[in-house]
């Protein structure tokens, strides 16, 4: 996995930028930020030597910033993604005895709605024989066109930048990832954060016993949308033949991404490539003010 110079990771570096774009006029009280070098990259480190040390959710702040290493991987990722239409993923590990955080210059090419959990294994196996103490999450993108269709109509982008119930389940798990990030081919992103409020123990208590594994996690919490998967015809429909719009129904999506959250206590974040990530959930004072169909949630 090296490149002809005989580097395997990327450089963990960035050049600290302090303007917060789009939030001109904002002033140093009102604002609440991570950047990388001055706290997230030293956050990431801390939770990697020790999984307990996740902070609490009240303590996320309302924006981050990625570096400059992850937005050129984001993009990257993206532009791959878009040649054929498959998702790529890229896990994000971290060297404890240097105090680094690791990203490989390589990453995997998965299928068009999914990598299958072979090809995540193999690729984490890879970087810990490249010296990776700890994997602590990952990143993948999303194909504008999943595979999936509506019972009515077919949607040409099911799948956008937030994250499935199936990918929630990797973060809301017993021993799940502590960061994930995903990017649609708009290079909309989202990343979610285990908080100290994600219960190590079982959390799945309000699921029949039997039915807790990523498949029925997924089911239960669409079906709470009256949206119902079939995994072998890969199909989405409505129940009792709802006509939902594609509107409507990446809505719901973002529905469910947050009371995911709220039942698990994950931080979740959102933005642009490039942009500031402001905190979705718990809502921050910046996207409180934006998102006005989260009030239907109360």
């Amino acid at each position: 996995m090296a490149n002809e110079t005989g580097e395997t990771w990327r450089r963990d570096d960035d050049n600290l930028e302090e303007t917060l774009y789009g939030l001109t006029g904002q002033t140093e009280s009102n604002k609440d930020i991570w950047f990388y070098d001055n706290r997230l990259k030293w956050y990431l480190i801390a939770i990697g030597k020790d999984p307990n040390s996740t902070e609490s959710l009240n303590n996320f702040p309302d924006m981050i910033r990625l570096p400059k290493s992850w937005t050129r991987l984001l993009k990257e990722m993206v532009d791959d993604t878009k040649k054929d239409n498959h998702e790529r993923y890229c896990s994000i590990a971290t060297d404890n005895n240097n105090g680094r955080i690791l990203l490989p210059l390589e990453y995997v090419k998965g299928a068009p709605t999914c990598v299958s959990g072979d090809v995540i294994s193999d690729h984490k196996n890879t970087l810990k024989g490249l010296g990776a103490d700890k994997i602590i999450g990952s990143i993948h993108t999303h194909p504008n066109k999943s595979g999936y269709r509506s019972l009515l109509k077919r949607f040409d982008r099911l799948y956008t930048g937030d994250f499935s119930a199936a990918d929630l389940y990797i973060s809301a798990k017993k021993d799940g990832e502590l960061v994930a990030g995903v990017i649609d081919l708009s290079k909309e992103i989202t990343f979610v954060f285990r908080t100290r409020g994600t219960k190590q123990e079982e959390n799945f208590n309000y699921l029949p016993k039997g039915y807790r594994d990523q498949v029925s996690f997924e089911d239960y919490w669409y079906r709470s949308k009256n949206i119902e998967v079939d995994y072998e015809k890969r199909t989405a429909t409505y129940l009792n033949n709802h006509n939902c719009s594609r509107d409507e129904f990446i809505d719901l999506r973002w529905d469910v991404n947050y009371e995911i959250a709220k039942k698990h206590n994950l931080a979740i974040y959102r933005g642009k490539l490039d942009t500031n990530l402001v905190r979705f959930y718990p809502p921050s004072w910046i996207s409180s003010k934006e998102t006005e169909w989260k009030k239907r949630l109360k």
